[in-house]
Order: C-alpha cells, then sequence, then structure tokens
C-alpha cells in the first residue's frame, strides 16, 4: 500500500527556505536540505492500518517514532530553517 503523504503538503515543503528537494523514494518521504544534510518520513508502524495521522522520522542518525502531522511540519521547517542559516 502506498502511503498518502499529502497531510505534509510536500509541494508546499518544497518551497520552505532551506529545502533542496522533496521526493518520495521507495514510499519514503525525502527531504534534502541545502546543507545536503536530509529528513526521512514514513508513516509510523501500524498508524496507517488503524488510520491513525502519525509519523516516523528519521533526522540524521536520530529517529522519532511518533510523531503528529504538526510536530513533523514544524520539525522540518525549524531544520530547514537552520540548514539555510548555516550555508
Amino acid at each position: 500500500m502506498k502511503t498518502n503523504y499529502s497531510p505534509l503538503s510536500p509541494e508546499r515543503l518544497a518551497t520552505l527556505p532551506g529545502v533542496q528537494a522533496v521526493d518520495v523514494m521507495l514510499d519514503v518521504l525525502v527531504v534534502l536540505l541545502v546543507d545536503d544534510s536530509g529528513i526521512a518520513i514514513t508513516r509510523a508502524p501500524l498508524a496507517e492500518e488503524i488510520g491513525w495521522e502519525k509519523w516516523s522520522c528519521m533526522v540524521g542518525s536520530n529517529q522519532i517514532p511518533s510523531m503528529s502531522t504538526d510536530e513533523v511540519l514544524d520539525l522540518i521547517a525549524q531544520t530547514a530553517s537552520a540548514a539555510a542559516s548555516r550555508r
């Protein structure tokens, strides 16, 4: 089953300062930042099956197993902003 990433609005994410590209690869949403770091996002385990809007994120070597859509969007915005300021 393909994951529906529309709640995260990948098109809008691509316009954030510090974001270089956004793509879905092997059913994982990948956000590549301008400092060549990235964020990988998938549906949290079992969440899709029971209809929850929960996400699992990998930022660098840190995995965050269960985040709401708003938490993921905030994380991406903050991380992208930091990447833009380091550039």
